[in-house]
């Protein structure tokens, strides 16, 4: 996997599918219908889900992905997924923070703060303590997603075995 890859807010997988395709299918339903995602389009051999995305980080990892798509085709079960409720708690990690203690740095410049600074260091600190961690959450969520969904994908190839 190349380094864009892994910060790409997608994600795919196809693995080879023995057994039953509705029974696969079916399990995936179960899974993200339980999990708050809206069914968009169903066939045979397709499903096609979106859901808000991920509001928290106690939420279930799978609903980092904003968008899936499920496919069984030549032998093969396929997810691609687009990781929006990834995307969308990175801009949360990324812009409340930084927003909140950079208001606080430059309180005392614009007279909201008492202080002989004219800058507040200590929460230039805060703020550069976030710059760190937000890359790192980000990449924290996004492997936590990308993890579910394989299991997920997995999941449904051993329910379609066992059909």
């Amino acid at each position: 996997m190349s380094l864009l890859q892994h910060f790409s807010m997608h994600f795919a997988a196809r693995r080879p599918l023995r057994g039953d395709a509705g029974a696969a299918l079916n399990t995936v339903d179960s899974v993200l219908l339980a999990n708050g995602f809206q069914l968009l389009a169903s066939t045979e051999t397709s499903r096609t889900f979106q859901s808000s995305g991920m509001q928290s980080t106690r939420e279930n990892p799978v609903r980092g992905a904003s968008h899936i798509e499920l496919q069984a085709r030549g032998g093969k079960l396929s997810l691609a997924a687009r990781l929006g409720g990834v995307r969308k708690m990175a801009l949360f990690f990324w812009i409340f923070p930084v927003v909140l203690w950079g208001g606080f740095a430059l309180a005392p410049l614009l007279g909201l703060m008492e202080g002989e600074k004219a800058v507040n260091t200590e929460a230039l600190k805060g703020m550069v303590v976030w710059i760190v961690l937000a890359p790192l959450l980000t990449a924290w969520l996004r492997h936590r997603t990308c993890k579910a969904l394989e299991v997920l994908l997995e999941s449904a190839l051993v329910k379609g075995e066992g059909a």
